[in-house]
């Protein structure tokens, strides 16, 4: 008879499932509370809102639940059907079976993942069975719940094998299996932190790193969009649906989970049995190992040291030091966890250390000298395709006209140039503003720079520096580019519209046609009763309306008139869509031409105060998402649901624009300047000389 030689094993596979049977119970039983409960505990799920709601609260615990589940389970997982590895006797005994390796290995693995992937299964079932039951089937949501949390059980779970093939320790394999999750992203921040600090205009350009810890990426990248209908009652927007995406970011990193499953393979084939108890069982990963041990805790133990020592603002000297420090602990940590004993200070781990403090020296130095260049990179002009300039908080703005794009090089050359100066600046405690510039080249590539940009009140370079800011961000393209909408406004598709101004309680009163601002102070400011009030003498709300103005202002002896003219209130003017599109087409847009509104301020020279009206206007508009353009437009809030796309604009009056301002007060609107209201004392012209803090509004 011929003999055959079998990768898998089902006894092996068998007994390792059902030994391991609490594992996959729980993860079962957690599911089901997550999943099944919340539907079984509504009443009939007949109208479409609510329908809409639960498939948003599945797909939303697919995802975020499935991703805490997996990560969780699948480290489990890994950890029971490799637990054989762990021991010298169990690993000699399943070495000695008349079993292939790979046979072995992929029956364990198989006994893994196996059981998670048929609790998902059962668990959907029991979902739609239950939804059912409810008056709720919706096989789709349903559907892409199992996809998604079995991609991620794939995912996890694999990683947490491969994990698994590198130690012969099991309190060691979910440590290793945590740090590597997260390794990327702690490593990144670290590094952000020291480079913000010593490497000027450092810009966050390790922020790719993220896609390297599965956990954050998947949480940033993927998510559950709401879709929105028009109600057939009111034209209202309700739910009618939920979209879950970044699917294709999902399918990667299960690939990824069933490429460590390969390499686990690999490692299994040539694994030692003897490495059983080991912290590394992979030979030619222990130098590894202890060069990890070493940077991570020099670097971890630099920034602990700087933030409870130094309150973030340790010298270079200093923080070299503790990262050296930091790197001796690990360096000899590591060498112990190797070797399992604490005879390791030998003169060759001294010398080794020694090349990995020289390794440290040798970085730290290098970014403190701007060895690369990375401080005084500026593009050059033929290769930006635009830059996108943000500063002071308020709201940025993308420049691509060739002239444009000079000025904002001339303006980073200028940052540049003025460093010196900067720290002078700063140890004086000059005023500071933020400047971000991000450079978007034509090869597709991005250069980001980020800058703290100090002044004073004397019109020296670094006073430029900021006066250049602003002029860049209040240019004719800039304001253009701040006030695009991802579709043209047209009578047909604007829908709603709203103004927010602060007035005084009389004002407020006039615009809402009280003769007598008691009654308006009453019914909407202290939301009292209509026929209560309307039932109440002219006296006694009278009466009623100063006690309560006296507790707000805190002035206990202002008489009524007064605080009719020197409280502020916040009121609201809402629009009809006719009324919304002619404020936007007659006013909006012929005072944006004229420049006159979309300006920002970030001088603290009173400029603000004295020029922005403490107003709002917002109107929403809504297109067929067929007839809207696919290119970004920048800026621009879009929300979508299916069939149409919503898009808000957003601008503040000021001073000059003439026609918003005119049209405004015709409705009984008062505009007062930011200067007015911010003291709570209207029309004071004294309030220009005080000096305001910068509010980030425009």
């Amino acid at each position: 008879m011929r003999s055959r030689t079998s990768c898998f094993n089902a006894t092996v596979f068998r007994k390792t499932m059902t030994r391991f049977w609490p594992v996959w119970a729980a993860y079962l039983g957690i599911w089901l509370l997550a999943a099944a409960v919340p539907i079984a505990g509504r009443a009939e799920i007949l109208e479409a809102y609510a329908a809409a709601v639960m498939r948003h609260t599945l797909l939303s615990t697919g995802l975020y639940g499935g991703i805490a589940m997996s990560a969780v389970f699948g480290c489990f997982a890994a950890m029971a059907v490799w637990s054989f590895l762990y021991s010298a006797r169990s690993a000699h005994g399943v070495a000695a079976l008349p079993i292939r390796r790979e046979g072995v290995y992929l029956s364990a693995l198989a006994a893994g993942i196996v059981p998670l992937l048929a609790a998902n299964v059962l668990a959907a079932a029991i979902v739609l069975l239950t939804g059912a039951a409810n008056g709720w089937t919706d096989l789709g949501a349903v559907a892409q719940w199992l996809a998604l949390v079995s991609l991620l059980n794939v995912c996890f779970y694999g990683f947490a094998t491969l994990c698994g093939q590198l130690t012969g320790n099991v309190l060691v394999l979910p440590a290793v299996y945590a740090v590597l999750n997260f390794t990327a992203v702690v490593v990144q921040f670290l590094l952000s932190e020291i480079f913000g600090r010593f490497v000027y205009g450092y810009g966050g350009g390790l922020m790719g790193t993220g896609y390297l810890s599965p956990v954050v990426a998947l949480v940033r990248v993927m998510g559950v969009e709401r879709l929105y209908g028009v109600s057939p009652l009111d034209e209202s927007r309700i739910p009618v649906g939920a979209e879950l995406y970044g699917w294709g970011l999902a399918a990667i990193y299960a690939g990824f989970g069933l490429v460590c499953m390969a390499l686990g393979l690999l490692l299994f084939r040539k694994r030692r049995i003897e490495t059983a108890g080991d912290v590394v069982a992979v030979r030619a990963l222990k130098p590894v190992f202890r060069w990890c041990m070493a940077l991570g805790c020099g670097l971890c133990f630099a920034c602990l040291l700087d933030a409870l020592l130094g309150g973030g603002g340790a010298t270079f000297t200093r923080l070299l030091i503790y990262m050296l420090i930091g790197a001796a602990i690990g360096w000899f940590a590591g060498e112990m966890l190797i070797r399992k004993s604490f005879r390791v200070f030998t003169a060759r781990r001294w010398a080794g250390l020694g090349l990995c403090w020289l390794v440290i020296v040798i970085g730290m130095l290098g970014m403190k000298t701007d060895l690369f260049g990375y401080e005084r990179y500026v593009p050059a002009a033929a290769d930006v395709k635009s830059v996108t300039l943000r500063g002071g908080g308020a709201e940025g703005a993308v420049l691509a006209e060739p002239e444009n794009v000079e000025a904002a090089l001339a303006l980073h050359r200028e940052i540049i140039e003025d460093r010196a100066a900067q720290r002078e600046l700063e140890k004086q405690g000059a005023e500071a503003r933020s400047c971000t510039i991000l450079y978007e080249l034509r090869d597709g590539r991005t250069v980001e720079r980020d800058y703290t940009v100090r002044f004073t009140d004397t019109p020296d370079l670094s006073r430029g520096i900021t006066e250049d800011l602003q002029d860049l961000l209040n240019r004719p393209e800039a304001v253009a580019n701040r006030k695009q909408t991802a579709f043209a406004y047209t009578a047909e598709n604007v829908v709603y519209g709203e103004v927010q101004a602060t007035m005084t309680v009389r004002e407020c009163a006039a615009a809402e046609g009280y003769e007598d601002p008691a009654l308006f102070v009453l019914l909407h400011m202290e939301y009292m009763d209509y026929e209560k009030v309307m039932g109440m003498s002219p006296d006694l709300r009278a009466e009623l309306a100063l006690e309560r103005m006296r507790g707000w202002s805190g002035d206990r002896t202002a008489d009524l008139e007064t605080l009719y003219d020197s409280l502020w209130y916040s009121y609201t003017l809402s629009l009809t869509a006719e009324d919304a599109w002619e404020l936007y087409s007659e006013c909006v847009v012929p005072d944006l031409a004229d420049g006159t509104l979309g300006k920002v301020w970030i001088l603290d020279d009173g400029a603000y105060m004295r020029n922005a009206m403490e107003a709002e206007i917002r109107i929403e508009a809504r297109e067929r998402a067929d007839r809207v353009p696919q290119a970004n437009v920048p800026y621009a809030t879009v929300r979508g649901d299916g069939e149409y796309v919503y898009d808000g604009f957003w601008t503040v009056p000021t001073v000059d624009s003439a026609r918003v301002n005119a049209w405004l007060e015709a409705r009984g609107v008062a505009l007062h300047t930011a200067g007015e209201t911010y003291m709570g004392e209207p029309r004071t012209e004294a309030l220009y000389e005080y000096e305001y803090g910068y509010n980030g509004k425009y």
